[in-house]
């Protein structure tokens, strides 16, 4: 996989639902240099792109499975040193 630099820029959203018990939330972050918005909804992460000249419903994707743990933990440890 690399080296990764990864970086918690916000967190707009984070809560869990009294529903279902998942996690759900809206962060920006830094990866490798590349600023992102990630959509988190229970298991299923979704990252914001900009295509041109695509509709709005074609500028979100699935986050790549071997990204989602490490976003996870850097969310996790954000919040714990912006408490």
């Amino acid at each position: 996989m690399g080296d990764v630099t990864l970086e918690v820029l916000n967190i707009f959203e984070h809560f869990v639902s009294n529903l279902d018990g998942s996690v759900n939330g809206l962060y920006k972050i830094s990866l490798n240099g590349s600023k992102a918005t990630i959509f988190r909804n229970g298991d299923s992460w979704g990252v914001l792109s900009h295509c041109l000249r695509e509709p709005v419903t074609k500028c979100m994707g699935f986050m790549r499975n071997d990204r989602i743990k490490l976003v996870e933990n850097a969310i996790n440890k954000y919040m714990k040193d912006n408490k």
